[in-house]
């Protein structure tokens, strides 16, 4: 059980991705013309800064999708679906450096210094070095495994990558040299079997549990990271989900709810 303790508005609609950094929400939002990144203080809500638009500028974005902060969180790296980009960025919103990419990245995670990113419609993740934005190498998962469809958000903990696949309704748990270690979840029935999916969309991890967004049967699943079935709680059309030590963050199309952590168990 998770109690909902507030819901917070960033003036439009189609949050799409979290990242939390010093006590600070960062938000992609998409709703044309007005894609951009807003800056929340994590306990209040409140507006702090926001930048972006629609474009293909330095400061613009066609589509923004996730969004995740540098092992300094110093800068934030946003993938700009639209421009086959991604794009750094300080705190405040200074453009550091664009990254061009031949595809359309929805998921990106710094680790251990480099920057891994998902691609629309393409089961492979790329690879760059965080500090300068270089190519370092790509693991093709299509190669390994053919059983994966869309891959879309993905996170990165104890040496594991997690991502979510829309179209298969699973969660896919693979090395970091692309070798599938499990699949968890499958298609749900009209029943909405525990532990299976009906588009599983946003995820996130704590280390210790894998939190999903089961968009179309409007709930947030709990699995361990074994894929047992640990819980759920009810929101509508979940899009996108960050968890901290105590709270989740759910981004749905016209708000982002906050859940208490503690009490989903």
């Amino acid at each position: 059980m998770c109690a909902c303790v507030g819901g917070r508005t960033v003036n439009n609609k189609c949050h799409y991705g979290f990242c939390f950094s010093q006590g600070e929400l960062f938000v992609t939002s998409r709703n044309y013309p007005n894609d951009h990144v807003a800056v929340l203080n994590a306990s209040s809500g409140s507006l702090r800064t926001h930048w972006g638009k629609r474009g293909s500028g330095d400061c613009e974005f066609n589509v923004p999708w996730c969004i995740c902060a540098s092992a300094d969180e110093r800068t934030v790296f946003v993938a700009d679906y639209g421009n086959s980009a991604i794009k750094q960025f300080t705190r405040q919103g200074e453009h550091v450096r664009t990254i061009n990419t031949d595809k359309r990245p929805v998921g990106v995670c710094v680790h251990k210094g480099l920057l891994y990113s998902s691609h629309w419609q393409s089961n492979e993740i790329r690879v760059h070095d965080a500090a300068d934005g270089s190519k370092v190498s790509t693991i093709k998962l299509s190669a390994v495994n053919e059983n994966i469809s869309r891959l879309t958000f993905l996170c990165i903990v104890n040496e594991q990558i997690i991502f979510a696949d829309s179209d298969a309704h699973t969660i896919s748990i693979w090395s970091l040299q692309g070798e599938l270690i499990r699949q968890l979840g499958g298609a749900s029935t009209a029943a909405k079997e525990d532990g299976k999916f009906n588009c599983v969309f946003g995820v996130a991890s704590d280390g210790h549990f894998i939190y999903a967004c089961d968009r179309y049967n409007d709930r947030v699943q709990i699995l361990s990271l074994q894929g047992e079935f640990i819980g759920k709680f009810d929101v509508k059309e979940p899009r996108s989900i960050c968890v901290t030590d105590d709270k989740i963050f759910v981004g749905c199309d016209d708000d982002i709810r906050v859940f208490c952590k503690q009490l989903q168990r």
